[in-house]
């Protein structure tokens, strides 16, 4: 009934579950024949997550619980699966954007784009942190970088849920640019 205390009950059962796994398990499949689980680890870790996500929607502070377990997921286990590591990589970045850490957030999804330049979901959520985080505010580089970037997410060869709302926001960010370069014309124009 109280999804708070279940996600603390949970962080201390993830808790002794890191304490009991031995340190050369740099695997979730390693962990899990090491560890009496009643469920899989990498389902116990899921499951975990979306539990913290939906708790943080009405309790703040567990944005920074989330962040801190997909962290620990993620230098728990470095040699996971990639769509592992993806997943929670992903999931340190929107944690660190629900903290206000816009930067921090900007920064991981870079190095996600770097290390995993197929991934559209990785471009995606970065234009949207400039897009949807004050696009009225926006100077024209950024207004580029944010159509860049809603252009590879659409050009990537995987398969990207949304792709309609993302080139209809591409589009929207393509008006404001030929507005803009409209106005910075008119301007030299009227000098």
């Amino acid at each position: 009934g109280d999804r708070a205390e279940a996600c603390d009950r949970f962080l201390t059962a993830w808790e002794y579950t890191l304490a009991v796994i031995p340190e050369d398990s740099t695997t979730i499949q390693e962990a899990d024949r090491t560890t009496p689980t009643f469920l899989s680890l990498e389902a116990f870790l899921r499951s975990l997550d979306s539990d913290l996500e939906t708790v943080a929607e009405d309790d703040h502070t567990y944005h920074k619980h989330r962040l801190d377990f997909c962290r620990e997921v993620c230098e728990s286990f470095p040699d996971a699966d990639d769509e592992l590591l993806l997943d929670f990589r992903h999931f340190v970045a929107d944690s660190l954007s629900e903290l206000d850490r816009t930067a921090d957030s900007r920064a991981e999804f870079e190095l996600l784009i770097e290390e995993s330049p197929e991934n559209p979901w990785a471009y995606k959520k970065l234009a949207d942190s400039y897009w949807l985080d004050g696009a009225d505010e926006l100077s024209n580089e950024a207004i580029e970088r944010t159509a860049d970037l809603y252009q590879a997410a659409l050009d990537v060869d995987r398969p990207l849920g949304g792709a309609s709302m993302v080139a209809d926001r591409l589009e929207e960010v393509e008006h404001m640019l030929a507005d803009a370069s409209g106005a910075d014309h008119h301007g030299a124009k009227e000098s």
